[in-house]
């Protein structure tokens, strides 16, 4: 099985990710461990799925650091923009589980 030969850690990191929608630290976390083991890899899928994690999770910051500044600006009518972050990062989410279980890089 792919997942307990290669990518188990990939999806403990995958979980940490989808947790972080309820405890923001887990994707602490899971980036942190993304990039203490990215070096030792060697299968090309899991590589990618580091890459993949790590890159949403630095968006991820960098929309939630604009939207609130978008909130602030507007005296929170820009809050909106906060849902449009989660949607976004659920989306990768989910579609970094899909590719994983298919055993195909993202």
């Amino acid at each position: 099985d792919f997942c307990l030969s290669r990518g188990l850690g990939d999806v403990y990191k995958r979980q940490l990710q989808a947790l972080s929608l309820f405890v923001g630290l887990t994707s602490i976390a899971g980036v942190i461990l993304n990039y203490v083991k990215r070096g030792s890899l060697q299968s090309e899928v899991v590589k990618s799925h580091f890459s993949f994690q790590i890159r949403t999770f630095w968006w991820t910051v960098l929309w939630s650091i604009l939207a609130l500044i978008a909130t602030t600006i507007t005296f929170g009518i820009g809050g909106f923009t906060f849902l449009i972050v989660i949607v976004w990062y659920v989306y990768r989410v989910v579609k970094g589980w899909i590719r994983l279980n298919d055993q195909q890089p993202i």
